[in-house]
């Protein structure tokens, strides 16, 4: 429902507003202190393994994701003909998996860390103060955390909704949740595969 679902974004949000928050500190801290060389070196240390580090992050999830489908399309024909929609429900319910929301923050703090997202946070190291710094990570964060909050909202209750639906939609979140736990692992694969070769 939209309202698991926002907790989650929320989480993530979260996760990923700790480590900008951190990494923008950090180098507005060493602004004044270090040469453009010197921050780009940095920046270079930080993205080659940030790099292979969520890329084996999105296989973890892409797999786990696959064994969760796998589940609960093996529920939905169990003898008691139980919809595929509420297989689906029960493979993502968080009360019944402990620590999923460790791990979702885990996640959003290791996504955080990731050098490409570092122009949408640049302007911070330019402010003028501390002050001025600190705000534009404050509204950075706020509307990272509002955003992901939103569109996991509307993906959840949207699939829920049109799972509900009709007969022919029934399946349509495990469905999702195949398809995009395929994505995941291509697209961990190919991140990971970038942070190796930029290491040599």
């Amino acid at each position: 429902r939209w309202w698991r679902a926002a907790r989650i974004g929320t989480v993530w949000g979260i996760g990923h507003g700790i480590s900008v928050t951190a990494m923008v500190l950090a180098l507005y801290a060493l602004k004044g202190r270090s040469t453009g060389a010197g921050m780009s070196a940095i920046g270079q240390f930080l993205s080659r393994w940030t790099e292979c580090a969520i890329g084996v992050s999105l296989i973890a999830i892409g797999l786990l994701g696959l064994v969760e489908a796998r589940q609960g399309f093996a529920r939905a024909s169990e003898p008691e003909g139980r919809s595929l929609c509420a297989a689906s429900n029960d493979a993502y319910e968080p009360e019944r998996r402990g620590g999923s929301a460790a791990a979702i923050l885990l996640n959003g703090m290791l996504c955080g860390l990731s050098w490409d997202g570092a122009p949408s946070f640049a302007p911070a190291l330019a402010m003028a103060s501390w002050g001025g710094a600190l705000l534009f990570v404050a509204a950075y964060n706020f509307s990272t955390i509002v955003v992901m909050s939103a569109c996991v909202s509307l993906i959840g209750e949207g699939t829920r909704r049109s799972a509900d639906s009709t007969k022919s939609t029934r399946n349509l979140p495990l469905r999702l949740s195949l398809i995009s736990s395929l994505v995941a692992v291509g697209v961990g694969l190919l991140w990971a595969l970038k942070g190796v070769l930029a290491q040599r």
